[in-house]
């Protein structure tokens, strides 16, 4: 199958070998995820943000960090002692996350009242992504320009990093650091996204018999491409489309 994904002006053009149509029935899973398949789950979750980030969001809008201050911190852990729950990273992120979704709600109706729509992509991190070490939770937000008052006004701002998107035609750096910090958990969602976001679009989608090299269009700028190997039928190219060219002339009068 060769098939091609457009997210904003970004193209992704893949191959990669497709079997019978009638499936086997999946059986039960035997032992944990191996590391390779966990590696291959990381990337394929940072293709998909980089998608709803180039897709919905534009240069000017948030990348949101919010913190915990100590104080906070110490509220969280106690709200966890009085569930009659022992304090562990584990239950830590998962009242973090609750304190996620509560601040995004909140969000969302202070927007609602001026009219305006709140979309987002958030995902909640605890480790540092280049050590793999436990760090304090903190939460990675993905938000419109429209938000920036409603955020510090629902959470501390002393607590708050705001960096704006750059004008660049492709995120994936940002969504791949993102994720490179969410925690690989078994059967957990790295990150969440509102339902209004659109999503990429395929562009084309053929079966072929003859494995090829994918080759991006003439005066395409290549963002990223794997190398072709002629016995293994996988190729993966990302690239920025080039600009339509103007047609000359006209009609005589």
């Amino acid at each position: 199958m060769i098939r091609k994904i457009q997210s904003g002006r970004v193209i992704e053009y893949s191959q990669f070998p497709v079997g019978n149509a009638t499936k086997p029935r999946r059986g039960k899973k035997k032992g944990s995820t191996t590391d390779r398949k966990q590696d291959q789950n990381m990337r394929q979750a940072a293709r998909r943000m980089a998608q709803s980030i180039n897709c919905n969001f534009i240069p000017g809008d948030m990348w949101v960090t919010l913190k915990y201050d100590p104080k906070r911190m110490k509220k969280l852990e106690q709200r966890i002692r009085n569930d009659g729950l022992e304090v562990t990273p584990d239950t830590i992120r998962t009242y973090a996350i609750s304190d996620r979704g509560n601040f995004l709600r909140r969000v969302e109706r202070d927007m609602k009242k001026k009219g305006i729509e709140l979309k987002y992509i958030a995902a909640t991190s605890d480790i540092d992504g280049k050590t793999g070490e436990l760090v304090r939770v903190h939460h990675h937000l993905i938000l419109p320009a429209a938000a920036f008052e409603s955020v510090f006004k629902k959470w501390s701002r002393e607590e708050v990093d705001y960096k704006p998107l750059r004008n660049q035609d492709d995120y994936t750096p940002i969504a791949e650091y993102i994720i490179k910090q969410c925690r690989r958990q078994p059967d957990q969602k790295k990150y969440t996204c509102s339902r209004n976001l659109k999503k990429p679009v395929v562009v084309s989608e053929k079966i072929v018999v003859i494995n090829r090299e994918l080759k991006p269009p003439r005066g395409a700028t290549v963002l990223y491409r794997s190398e072709y190997d002629r016995e293994v039928p996988c190729q993966y190219v990302r690239y920025i489309a080039p600009p339509e060219k103007k047609k000359r002339g006209g009609k005589r009068e």
